[in-house]
């Protein structure tokens, strides 16, 4: 499972919920592994964000939540993993990186839009960090061997 960081920086939209229900739904099912990429922006403003709601039928985090303890789950990241994406990557049994990962629960826009300044992407979640407190189980070189120590 992955969200494209080059569709709109792999936020999440919609439609890209519904479509990742059903994969999570599969895999539930059929008691599959689930390999997530987890490397992109967190949700799209806009599309998911409604005046009275937040506009998502969807059941992914719930669903997501309810894979663990029954299947493996393992986490991949390169480069940014911020919001959503952060969240699911967080349910993972294993978590794979490579050392150019950021993981953040609020990207830049939202760091600088509570108020606490600006910060690069690089700058929010490092795996300088992020390894040494836990958060990280496995630092690799890149995306070809973190791919391969996930299979």
């Amino acid at each position: 499972m992955a969200y494209d960081f080059t569709v709109f920086a792999g936020t999440k939209g919609c439609h890209n919920h519904v479509k990742k229900d059903r994969l999570i739904n599969l895999a539930h099912r059929w008691r599959l592994p689930l390999v997530l990429f987890a490397e992109g922006g967190g949700g799209r403003s806009g599309d998911t964000d409604w005046a009275l709601a937040t506009g998502l039928s969807t059941q992914i985090f719930t669903n997501f939540v309810g894979l663990s303890a029954l299947v493996p789950l393992v986490g991949v990241v390169s480069g940014r993993c911020f919001a959503g994406n952060a969240s699911l990557l967080g349910v993972m049994d294993v978590i794979i990186s490579t050392p150019d990962a950021n993981i953040g629960m609020g990207g830049p826009a939202m760091i600088e839009g509570g108020g606490l300044g600006v910060n690069k992407p690089e700058e929010v979640g490092p795996v300088s960090v992020q390894s040494p407190n836990g958060v990280i189980d496995l630092v690799v070189a890149d995306e070809v061997e973190a791919a391969a120590e996930a299979r």
